[in-house]
């Protein structure tokens, strides 16, 4: 499918000019500039949609514009039509329902496209997603660490630069939580190559920034058997309960506390 050439929208040129015939003085001018932007919104979401879906959006997205176009050709304006007998409060809900119907075409179109990016997303390849996710990251740590390093060399001023080392470690310490040790690994060696290039380091060697990998690998450790140790707590629980040794309590008659065994003055 040929985006760039394709004129989605030509068969609703009538349509929009007819939308405008009650409220513009140039109706013709006012309907190509709608559909020029609008032809020009299409095409770029159909970039973001899949080969397969991009004909159903097509068609849900014409319709749905040809309603707006509806709804707006019952507006009118009374410098266009006159004032004389003009319904001012009857072209006024006219004018609501149709910017109701707007915002429903907007929401509309962010909930399919945030759709089509989930269903992108999830049939990713992991390493791709990984390699997407550092290569963000060190784009964030990069922006902060020249930060730091023009506060160190007095290029700027005003700002707290305990603040901007905070917000990496609190960047790379989530990946750390969550086990992802590669991430991690490739972060702190990032600014440990960024402080080996300029005088005073952006993070200090006994910042605990540098232990995150090995916290990432504990974490990675630990959720490998999350199952077994719910289990082994939900069976050790059951057995409690089935089994008589809760709490003892003392015979009234007697000083025995054994739960078990019966009193012998019963």
């Amino acid at each position: 499918m040929d985006l760039a050439s394709s004129n989605y929208l030509e068969d609703l040129r009538e349509m929009a000019r007819r939308a405008y015939y009650w409220n513009s003085f140039d109706p013709e001018a006012r309907a190509d500039s709608d559909l020029a932007s609008y032809e020009s919104q299409l095409r770029q979401d159909l970039e973001e949609i899949p080969e397969g879906k991009r004909q159903q959006y097509i068609e849900s997205y014409k319709s749905r514009l040809s309603s707006l176009f509806t709804s707006k050709s019952r507006c009118a304006n009374a410098m266009v039509t006159g004032p004389a007998k003009f319904n001012f409060r009857q072209n006024e809900k006219r004018e609501n329902a149709y910017w109701n119907k707007y915002e429903e075409f907007n929401l509309w179109r962010e909930r399919f496209l945030a759709a089509m990016k989930r269903a992108q997303e999830a049939t990713r390849p992991e390493e791709e997603k990984q390699e997407e996710a550092v290569r963000l990251l060190l784009k964030d740590l990069e922006q902060k660490a020249e930060t730091i390093h023009e506060l160190d060399t007095g290029k700027l001023r005003g700002y707290n630069r305990a603040l901007f080392v905070g917000s990496i470690y609190n960047k790379v310490a989530t990946y750390a939580s969550h086990g992802e040790v590669e991430i991690v690994q490739r972060a702190v060696d990032f600014i440990a190559e960024f402080n080996s290039m300029v005088k005073k380091p952006v993070i200090t060697a006994r910042n605990r920034f540098f232990q995150l990998p090995e916290i990432a690998a504990r974490m990675r450790g630990r959720s490998s058997t999350p199952g077994r140790t719910r289990r082994t707590r939900k069976r050790r629980s059951k057995a409690a309960r089935s089994c008589g040794t809760t709490k003892p309590t003392a015979c009234k008659s007697c000083s025995t506390t054994s739960p078990t065994m019966p009193c012998a003055a019963a």
